[in-house]
């Protein structure tokens, strides 16, 4: 076995604590690394890209129990009511009792949707995320949100289940193609401007190498989940410091929102975002132009992907409007008073402060 950089998120008030593994070759362990857990049967759940490569592979491990698999359309449009009908429809099959071991085998969009499934089937089964996409691997794979989309929003259908394991096959992203990985950096970025200034000054350093494949991800990935833990232990449940993580991320679902399917990574409407809310930080006084242009320096790093001539506008403000974080006539924001120190202020008439991205 392999020794990964293993990370504990355990949960106060509660008996739930998980590890998240991050290395390489962790695939070929996991039906090793999952024997804790006793499962009496394992559906895996994944996608038309990502299947094809390595689930055969994982179903010919030597699980004694009834093992079996569902492959949905890889794509955002996947986190549909008709793909969480499937799962349920697929564990109702195999009859799956309460230790039953749902499989996450994917990037972003198949954590959520295979997580939501778990999360509803019999009132809660296990989960295990194997994330193969850097995003989910920074990120979407770690602190228990799960969701669908709705035609009126994105995520505005879920739960909170965190997985039993999280198991991060550093190999997995030497498949990504170049977009897959700019669109992971973006989430790893947004981790250290709101919580690290010391990984912030490193990713000036790397990013540009990060970009290409040429550098050592592990310990960034470990960073950013170190991050991301941190703030999940002190607020599961986004009532608090959680909010911050959602930095970018207003904007960035409003541009998901507003443009056509595909046309936009969840990653490249975050640097959008991000960068409209670097903007504005400075714009309202919290920021000194000097952070802000260092940030936007980063920002500019990325590959060039303009929306202007996607965006359907009303699309756009109805999004923003419908965010979960628009309440009583305000947007709760996340904005930055410096790197590693974000603020949530409340934004009234956001037409006359967003700018929607170029």
């Amino acid at each position: 076995m392999s020794s990964p950089l293993t990370l504990s998120l355990k949960l106060p008030g509660r008996n739930h604590e998980y590890e998240i593994l991050i290395g390489s070759g962790l695939l070929q362990e996991l039906f090793i690394r999952t024997q804790f857990l006793e499962p009496s049967s394992v559906l895996f759940i994944s996608d038309s890209n990502v299947a094809p490569i390595y689930l055969d592979d994982l179903l010919s491990q030597p699980w004694k129990v009834e093992c079996s698999s569902l492959v949905l359309p890889a794509g955002e449009h996947s986190k549909s009511w008709s793909n969480l009908q499937l799962i349920l429809d697929q564990l109702l099959e195999m009859k799956m009792d309460r230790r039953g071991l749902v499989i996450g085998l994917g990037g972003g969009v198949i954590g959520d949707i295979a997580a939501l499934g778990a999360s509803i089937y019999l009132r809660g089964i296990p989960v295990v995320h194997a994330p193969t996409t850097l995003l989910a691997q920074v990120d979407s794979a770690i602190g228990g949100k799960t969701a669908i989309n709705h035609p009126l929003g994105k995520n505005l259908i879920g739960t909170f289940h965190q997985p039993s394991l999280v198991l991060s096959d550093t190999n997995a992203l030497r498949t990504l193609p170049p977009r897959q990985l700019a669109a992971g950096m973006a989430e790893l970025l947004k981790a250290a401007l709101i919580a690290d200034a010391d990984l912030t000054a490193s990713l000036e350093q790397c990013l540009g190498d990060c970009l290409v494949g040429d550098c050592e991800l592990a310990p960034l990935i470990a960073k950013a989940c170190e991050i991301k833990a941190k703030i999940v232990r002190e607020d599961e449940h986004e009532s608090g410091v959680r909010k911050f993580l959602n930095f970018g991320h207003t904007l960035a679902h409003a541009l998901e929102a507003s443009t056509p399917t595909g046309k936009l990574l969840h990653g490249e409407a975050v640097i959008h975002g991000m960068r409209g809310a670097t903007v504005l930080s400075h714009r309202i006084g919290l920021l000194d132009l000097s952070v802000r242009n260092r940030i936007l320096c980063l920002l500019d790093a990325f590959p060039s992907q303009s929306v202007s001539q996607w965006v359907h506008e009303e699309r756009f403000w109805n999004a923003i409007h419908r965010d979960k974080k628009f309440a009583h006539g305000y947007l709760d924001l996340v904005l930055l008073r410096a790197i590693g120190s974000p603020v949530i202020e409340k934004i009234s008439h956001p037409r006359q402060w967003i700018t929607i991205p170029d």
